[in-house]
């Protein structure tokens, strides 16, 4: 183990478990109590990211597998999703919307993984970033069923919330490792 400089009234810094992934620094002693619960509410949001992913994952496949089968999903709880998976919404470019989607929630899986294997902030940046435009995408498609359709899709509507979950839980992740995740 190579040599760590001694600093801050000549104590020598050591490892804990500081931050989300426990790769922090320490300035002697024990850590404090809130980093232990940083560090363990990160862990929580890290697995509730992953199980956000999957959901929407399995939710956008499903959409695009009737889509490409040729079959409206139903729509027991409330109607609209004929109307909504049918208009021309639906696709950009040709490429269905719910293929992009389930494009997006695999990304954000695949982030999500080298960034709990790596602790590298690029990897959480790029989740961020992501969740972001995952965000204002399911704002646009939202407001196009409410005020432009006027009808709702149920699968569609569970995706919005997907991603506004991801997005709140990257931004939390995001904030909360400023400064003590490696750059």
């Amino acid at each position: 183990m190579p040599q760590l400089p001694e600093t801050r009234a000549g104590k020598t810094p050591r490892p804990h478990n500081r931050g989300l992934l426990g790769n922090g620094v320490s300035w002697g002693g024990t850590p404090h109590r809130s980093d232990v619960r940083d560090w363990c509410a990160g862990k929580w949001v890290l697995r509730l990211l992953f199980v956000f992913s999957v959901l929407g994952f399995i939710d956008a496949a499903y959409l695009t597998a009737e889509h490409y089968l040729g079959r409206i999903p139903p729509c027991s709880l409330i109607g609209g999703c004929e109307l909504v998976l049918t208009s021309t919404y639906a696709a950009i470019l040709g490429v269905p919307v719910a293929l992009l989607g389930a494009l997006y929630y695999f990304g954000i899986f695949v982030l999500l993984f080298f960034f709990r294997e790596t602790g590298e902030r690029k990897f959480l940046k790029i989740l961020f970033a992501s969740s972001v435009a995952g965000l204002l995408f399911s704002g646009w498609f939202v407001y196009v069923q409410l005020f432009v359709l006027h009808a709702t899709c149920l699968y569609c509507m569970g995706s919005a919330i997907t991603s506004t979950l991801i997005f709140l839980g990257s931004l939390w992740l995001f904030a909360s490792s400023r400064g003590s995740i490696g750059a």
